[in-house]
This record gives C-alpha cells, structure tokens and sequence, in this order.
C-alpha cells in the first residue's frame, strides 16, 4: 500500500518506493461487539523525488493518532517537499486503518460480550492448557503433521518466521529471542515454549521444542518448510517426539499461538507493504 503513495510537487513526483523496516506491534481484536485494533509501527521508507532516493521515517504510528502527531521526517529535502508527501502517507495510512478493520475484523465478531486477550491472559491459558500434566517421562510419544495455506507471499511468511521484531508482532510481545539462526535459543509465551534452532536454510527451519512442564530430558524436533502454493503459500510443519496423550493439545495450540496470529500479522504487514 505504501509504495503506491504519491503526488506532485513543482512538476516533480514524490513518492515512496519501497517500505524498507516496519517494526512494533499490530493487533486486531474486539471488545463488547466493538472491532478495536491496536498498533504502534514505526517505518523505514525510500523515496523518490528530482530522480533521486531520498530516506525517510515513520515514528510511532498509533491506531488512535491524528495527523497533528503524526511524525513523518525525510533526510535532505526541504520543509515543503516532506510536508508534501507527509500528507500522502497519511492518507495511505489512514486507508490502512480501515483496510485492517474490514480484511480482519470481520472474522472476529461473534454474538455477546467480548473480552480482548492481552498478553499475560494468553500466557495464562496456554499455562492452564497443561496443567493436569505430570512431569514424568512419557511412555509413548507420536508426531504431528500440519499443512497450512497463508494467502500471502512466501517471503512474507518466512519474515514471520524469522525476523526478529515480527515474530514479537504475532507473540504479542511474549517473545525472547535475538536471532533466528542456527545454535540460536528461543523463548515464547513468557517461557511456556522454548528450543534451539538446529538448521535454517531458504524456506526450511529445523528446531528443538519442547514446553515448560515436560521432563527435562524430552525435546521434540520440529521442522518447517514453506513453498509457493498457487496464490499465496503452503506451510508444512513436522513435529517429532511429542508425548502421545498430548498430542490433540500441542496441535490445537500450534493453531492458536502459531497459525492464526500469523497470519493476523500478514495480512496487516501486507497492507502495509
């Protein structure tokens, strides 16, 4: 949506021409029948003006902020020439809200009252989740295989997947991590899931897994794969080692946790890009 911001400017065109970072926080949910989105991004751009790239940066953009507070700066240009293309952006971002709202919100609303799940509620029941399990060895462990399509481009998935600051979008923040790289640990869910990444190569990531309460010496191997699937991309997730009597749990929160915030994430990021 961005690159596509543009105007005139003394015979000239101003534009952005490529969203090169959007880091913070983007999430859609509802509240007593209400969609509410909430988000804080900040933006890296390149732009164009008298055939030249010219930098510039979004800081702080908020889901409830007015174009009074609106922080749009540009490297090397005149106070006319950013001032200009400031209110494009803002028109295109102001889209973007209302895109986010009608792509996204629509799914979420259900009859009655509805509480949005914050951070820690969110840690709370994926905690909850397990908590009649027993650390003991399990007797039996089995495996499970997902296959999941995201209408969105391969390189946007993998983004999810991999990059820092979006994988901290989708966790809500409950993410710790520095890096997606072999030998590289991980934390999510304030601690629930942790592992190690063993592999990483173009649309392939291997991992150790495993969650808090099982037995120290038990750790499952995960491997994903992504690959481009018509219209949009074809996830296929392979997890080894989990203990049979939870195996129905582990699954259904690999679509909670994973999936479904994902692909919130992508479609907002795509809106964006």
């Amino acid at each position: 949506m961005l690159p596509t911001a543009k105007t005139i400017l003394d015979g000239q065109a101003l534009k952005v021409t490529k969203v090169n970072s959007v880091t913070g926080e983007v999430s859609v949910n509802v509240r007593k029948g209400r969609i509410r989105q909430i988000f804080d991004l900040t933006m890296e751009l390149t732009c164009m003006y008298e055939k030249r790239d010219v930098e510039a940066r979004i800081t702080d953009f908020m889901s409830d902020m007015d174009y009074d507070d609106f922080e749009f700066t540009m490297t090397g240009v005149a106070a006319k020439v950013r001032d200009a293309l400031k209110k494009t952006v803002w028109e295109t971002l102001v889209e973007f809200r209302k895109e986010v709202e009608q792509v996204h919100g629509k799914s979420l609303l259900v009859e009655g009252p509805q509480t949005p799940a914050s951070a820690d509620s969110e840690k709370s029941k994926f905690n909850n989740s397990f908590v009649d399990k027993k650390e003991k060895s399990p007797s039996a462990v089995g495996t499970i295989e997902e296959r999941v399509e995201f209408s969105a481009p391969m390189e946007q998935v993998w983004l999810c997947l991999t990059d820092v600051p979006r994988i901290m979008a989708w966790t809500r923040g409950t993410a710790s991590l520095s890096s997606v790289e072999p030998g590289a640990p991980f934390s999510l869910l304030g601690g629930n899931i942790t592992g190690r990444v063993t592999e990483l190569a173009t649309g392939l990531i291997k991992m150790d897994w495993r969650l808090r309460h099982w037995p120290s010496e038990l750790v499952s191997t995960v491997e994903i794969k992504l690959s481009n699937g018509g219209s949009g991309t074809v996830l296929k997730m392979k997890q080894v080692g989990v203990p049979s009597a939870e195996l129905d749990s582990v699954k259904e929160n690999w679509h909670r946790y994973y999936w479904e915030p994902i692909k919130t994430v992508l479609g907002c990021a795509s809106a964006v890009f």
